[in-house]
């Protein structure tokens, strides 16, 4: 039960840090001449660092009641070709435990391969790489964030570890991001499989710092609000899910490929996700005949 959950939620944790990049942030600020400069920035660059860390609180009747965790990532990002290389950690104090993972998607013969590697495990999930799906997800985005009349410009700058820094706040509705996601509903589904998020009630605050220099992100602040997973004994409700993106660092990544032995040892995430299951089946009938016993 435990690995199942922990699976469906590093896969939604997977999936936000992965749509909260330079392009999607940057096209969220209201000052048209700002809005211009740093997606100009942004289109130029031939790589991209980030640093993510969260602080999640889950409450679940499965888990035994709440249930604190804290995660750490890194990602790199390349343009062209299109390439991601992410690395964290997943910890859980309260249980003493802590969950390594990797991944790497890239492009190959029109496919979007995405290998995720967890607890010593690597899987692999294939599609079709799409490029007018691509610029129908670019469209959405910029849709959606343009439109938005909650984003607000901070009259004063601020100091961020030495660098003055426009701030810009906002927030994102449940109904936004379904809209999003509708138009990238096979990618993302076929990365990171049936997450089973519920975004009805979700809302999503932010605050963008920009350098006021040269115009390039310095760190997002996400606070998730209403998000709930998961139906019936695994439903799961987020009462805290608190995330902080730092850029760190641009056009440093020359190339990311997957090595060999990650390639060779890989499974299909189906195969991965139904033996699963069968564990936790095979866990609740063990469970039960010992019940059943005593």
């Amino acid at each position: 039960m435990k690995k199942r959950f922990l699976g469906m939620v590093t896969a939604g944790i997977l999936a936000t840090v992965m749509l909260a990049g330079c392009g999607a942030s940057a096209s969220k600020v209201t000052a048209e001449s700002l809005l211009q400069e740093v997606q100009s920035k942004c289109d130029a660059m031939k790589s991209l660092e980030t640093h993510t860390t969260a602080e999640i609180t889950l409450e679940s009747d499965a888990l035994g009641g709440t249930m604190d965790m804290t995660m750490d990532m890194t990602m790199q990002t390349t343009i062209e070709p299109v390439a991601n290389y992410l690395k964290g950690n997943i910890s859980i104090p309260g249980l003493g435990t802590a969950m390594d993972m990797e991944n790497y998607t890239v492009v190959q013969d029109d496919q979007i391969l995405s290998y995720t590697g967890i607890a010593g495990q690597w899987m692999v999930s294939k599609m079709a790489y799409d490029k007018d799906s691509v610029e129908r997800i670019n469209a959405a985005a910029e849709d959606l964030l343009k439109s938005k009349d909650s984003l607000k410009l901070a009259d004063e700058t601020q100091d961020v570890d030495g660098t003055e820094a426009y701030m810009i706040s906002g927030s994102i509705s449940g109904a936004d991001v379904k809209n999003l996601l509708s138009s990238m509903e096979s990618t993302l589904g076929g990365l990171t499989g049936d997450t089973e998020m519920n975004l009805d009630d979700i809302t999503v605050d932010f605050t963008y710092a920009v350098s006021k220099a040269d115009k390039m992100p310095l760190y997002m602040d996400m606070v998730f609000s209403g998000l709930g997973a998961g139906e019936g004994d695994e439903q799961v409700t987020f009462s805290k899910f608190n995330m902080k993106m730092e850029y760190t660092n641009y056009d440093t990544v020359e190339a990311i490929t997957v090595p060999q032995d990650v390639v060779d040892s890989a499974i299909d995430v189906t195969d991965y996700l139904n033996d699963s299951q069968n564990e936790t089946s095979t866990e609740t009938e063990t469970q039960t005949e010992s019940e059943s016993a005593a």
